[in-house]
């Protein structure tokens, strides 16, 4: 089979995706997330309590297995000190959302936590990297490793930085996409994403503690996530990431409140 390769285009703007029907959407976003936090877990991780809803509603939400080599020694930075399972992650990851969300996050930061969801320990890939070939044999290219710095730091200015009169959640899903579109790491750059996500909610005040279990989501979704990825990227809308998360928010609202499943 001949293989082609696609070059992925870098994402638009923040701005380009704040049409008015997008902000209106938002909006409605942003008052569900709202409503959404007075569920939140406060004595355990958010993606576990997900993921044995999912599991107990006969949702398939562990295609594989892993574990996770995570650094957590400061003197040995390079040293694989633990091994962690995929609930000892998020417990980690989300115990850390208030740590991180109360100063502004920069690459040290960033790098810091990459490191804990990485068997790779975080390292920027110095290679271009490719998505999987599709059933003709076709591969995106991500964007090219030169670029891949100053992307990072594009993408950390605006979880940092609010502007006025913007919905959080657009600049949130903005900021989850940015980074899967520049796919900085070698390994964790989807998890790593989604808590970008949780981290643009903490910092705009809609809510203190890790919101949306959108890693546990995406597995359960059966390869519907990377679909609305594409199609931002590619095709420049946000009209299937929207309804994503719409759906997230319903599902983690069934969820903390422990109702049976049912398709949103």
């Amino acid at each position: 089979m001949t293989r082609s390769t696609i070059q992925m285009p870098l994402l638009k703007p923040l701005a380009f995706f704040c049409t008015d029907e997008n902000l209106a959407h938002g909006e409605v976003l942003d008052e569900s997330l709202r409503n959404l936090s007075q569920y939140c877990c406060l004595d355990a991780s958010v993606e576990v309590k997900m993921c044995k809803w999912l599991l107990n509603n006969g949702v398939n939400v562990q295609p594989y297995s892993w574990s996770i080599l995570a650094n957590l020694s400061r003197s040995k930075p390079r040293e694989v000190t633990a091994t962690l399972t995929r609930q000892d992650f998020y417990i980690i990851a989300e115990s850390r959302l208030a740590q991180y969300s109360a100063n502004a996050f920069d690459q040290t930061k960033l790098r810091e936590f990459a490191r804990l969801g990485s068997h790779r320990l975080g390292e920027v890939r110095q290679t271009d990297v490719f998505t999987k070939p599709d059933r003709d044999g076709t591969r995106i290219r991500f964007i090219p490793r030169s670029m891949v710095i100053s992307r990072i730091e594009d993408i950390l200015l605006s979880v940092n930085q609010s502007v006025d009169g913007e919905q959080t959640s657009l600049r949130a899903i903005w900021v989850m996409l940015a980074f899967l579109n520049c796919h900085p790491f070698i390994d964790g750059n989807g998890r790593t994403a989604k808590y970008l996500f949780n981290l643009v909610l903490a910092k705009s005040g809609i809510s203190s503690r890790y919101l949306l279990p959108l890693s546990t989501i995406t597995l359960g979704s059966q390869g519907f996530f990377p679909i609305c990825a594409r199609r931002a990227e590619l095709q420049d809308s946000f009209d299937m990431i929207l309804k994503f998360i719409a759906t997230a928010i319903e599902l983690t609202k069934m969820c903390l409140e422990n109702k049976p499943y049912s398709r949103p």
